[in-house]
């Protein structure tokens, strides 16, 4: 062969094979880099849906503790009335007023909580305010029966006072099922694809190699 076309051969193959590298290193690049957007999207999207339920088991636990603290009130004032019935203090009927409105917050709070995080959390909100629910009917039936000067008062009293205590441990529950909830994020990712949707995927790609070869 010529000296001259054999050279215009092994640089042309030079060309070629730098070329092919070229194309090789390129690929690989664009694959770290569309690692690292991935990777740092679900970062992102991580911070941002785990900041959306922290804000959201703040509120609600905020008008927990409102709804409490207006219980308490309710429960410190009808005391109050049994030991001082002439004295010009707060109504029972007030402090319920003050009662329900704190309640309505809570309610308001827990549909804010069910928008924010999954199924299962809002299930458990659902049946720790249940319990809370409870309690206070507890503390209406007790009321109602004092200010109609009924015989199951004491009884009532009672039934209210225990259930009001062990509401403290229920209310640490929750705020533990809460943190575990924060920490796991169980529902950040869809599920893996199935077997026949990668199946195409696998297809699909091939036929683009084959367009590039």
């Amino acid at each position: 062969m010529d000296p001259t076309i054999k050279g215009a051969y092994i640089g042309a193959s030079a060309t070629a094979l730098g070329a092919i590298i070229g194309v090789a290193g390129a690929r690989v690049q664009a694959k770290a880099a569309l690692k690292a957007v991935i990777v740092q999207a679900r970062g992102q999207r991580y911070e941002a849906a785990w900041q959306v339920r922290r804000d959201a088991y703040a509120a609600f636990l905020g008008a927990v503790e409102q709804a409490r603290g207006a219980m308490a009130h309710f429960a410190a004032v009808t005391e109050v009335m049994l030991a001082h019935p002439t004295q010009p203090f707060e109504t029972p009927s007030e402090a319920k007023a003050a009662l329900t409105d704190s309640m309505k917050a809570l309610w308001h709070q827990q549909s804010v909580l069910r928008l924010s995080v999954t199924a299962t959390e809002a299930a458990t909100a659902d049946s720790f305010l249940s319990v809370l629910n409870g309690v206070r009917s507890d503390l209406d039936a007790w009321v109602a029966e004092v200010l109609s000067n009924g015989t199951e008062a004491t009884r009532l009293r009672a039934v209210y006072v225990r259930r009001n205590a062990d509401l403290v441990d229920t209310v640490e529950h929750f705020i533990e099922n809460a943190k575990g909830y924060l920490d796991g994020m169980p529902d950040l990712d869809p599920p893996p694809p199935g077997l026949l949707h990668r199946f195409r995927t696998w297809r699909i790609d091939r036929r683009y190699r084959s367009l590039d070869m």
